[in-house]
């Protein structure tokens, strides 16, 4: 074979292999990453307080549907209390 054959073989094994390589040694890195944002809270899960206002919120729809609206009132001021936007 002629060396510039060899030379071109070589540079298409080397840009085919060469993405995969790369994305293999991003893995540990993006997966650590990952695993920081979750236990962070900040990879799009509810925190506790929002899980609470959810809660209450929904305690305060039961309440207006069986028409007791002073309890709805006050499922609802706790849930403003608890700041969660």
């Amino acid at each position: 074979m002629k060396a510039s054959v060899q030379l071109l073989t070589g540079c298409v094994a080397l840009g085919l292999t060469l993405p995969a390589t790369l994305c293999q040694a991003a893995l540990p890195e993006a997966h650590a990453w990952a695993t920081a944002a979750v236990t962070a809270g900040q990879f799009g899960g509810a925190t506790d307080g929002r899980r609470q206002a959810d809660d209450l919120l929904r305690q305060a729809r039961k309440a207006i549907k069986d028409g007791d609206h002073a309890a709805a009132d006050g499922f609802i001021t706790q849930a403003e209390k608890l700041g969660v936007k």
